[in-house]
């Protein structure tokens, strides 16, 4: 089975990303209005209860046979029960304290010419077990029902589609630890 090395994605590295994300096929998948760009501060609900963002990991896969651009991106929005006292609102203040359990909703992108180079495979693993994301309880991703790969890859990876997620369209699919 192959492995990758996901690493915290540098300035220049979401450059080299942003030179290929915007491909047809990708974005497809990501939806014609996704960009590369750090998300708001903004607010989530996981099992009906309100919760604040409290960061967002963005991270790259480099192959040693393709020096750049990175060959693969993942981004997990984490998200954390309000500390006593925050008010969770549309918008959060850089102060605004949170508590676990922590849950992330992710996605992950393969450069278009690496797409039958497994990396996917090793990608989603990789992001679940990494250390900026050690205390993320919970892990949320939407696939679309027509993207059989990322369904696959996430599958392997022990993703579940949530029970009243629709037969066809965006599915939602939960990890948990």
């Amino acid at each position: 089975m192959r492995t990758v090395s996901l690493i915290l994605a540098t300035e220049n590295d979401m450059k080299g990303v942003a030179t290929w994300i915007g491909h047809p096929e990708i974005l497809r998948w990501l939806g014609d209005t996704f960009k590369v760009t750090t998300p708001s501060r903004d607010r989530s609900e996981l099992d009906g209860q309100r919760r604040g963002h409290v960061r967002t990991v963005q991270l790259v896969v480099r192959d040693q046979d393709r020096a750049q651009p990175p060959v693969a991106y993942a981004c997990a929005a984490v998200y954390g029960t309000p500390a006593p006292g925050t008010v969770v609102g549309a918008t959060q203040p850089e102060d605004a304290e949170y508590t676990a359990p922590f849950h992330a909703s992710v996605m992950y992108a393969v450069r278009r010419d690496c797409w039958e180079d497994r990396i996917g495979t090793a990608l989603v693993p990789a992001l679940l077990e990494h250390a900026e994301l050690a205390e993320v309880a919970v892990f949320l991703a939407g696939i679309d029902s027509e993207n059989g790969g990322s369904r696959k890859v996430a599958e392997a990876a022990g993703f579940v589609a949530e029970p009243d997620a629709p037969a066809t369209g965006h599915r939602m699919y939960r990890f948990t630890r």
